[in-house]
């Protein structure tokens, strides 16, 4: 089956000192995908700009997620 995979957002850096993601104390860009406020681990951080991070959150149909920002497959 063939199968194209569209991905959104830029390549991200995976260093070693293992910091490709924020933290609540040090909330930035990454932490959410065009958000003001990111939640980390529960917790939420203090105001950021919007940009394209790594978290999406989604709200729905009383369904509260949060995923890395996704990755849409279509398919033939």
């Amino acid at each position: 089956m063939s199968t194209t995979v569209l991905e959104r957002g830029r390549r991200w850096p995976i260093t070693p000192d293992g910091n490709t993601f924020a933290t609540v104390n040090q909330a930035d860009g990454r932490a959410a995908w065009f958000s003001t406020k990111a939640h980390i681990n529960g917790l939420l951080s203090p105001p950021i700009n919007p940009y394209p991070g790594l978290i999406d959150r989604i709200f729905g149909n009383e369904v509260d997620a949060q995923s890395t920002a996704p990755v849409s497959a279509v398919g033939p």
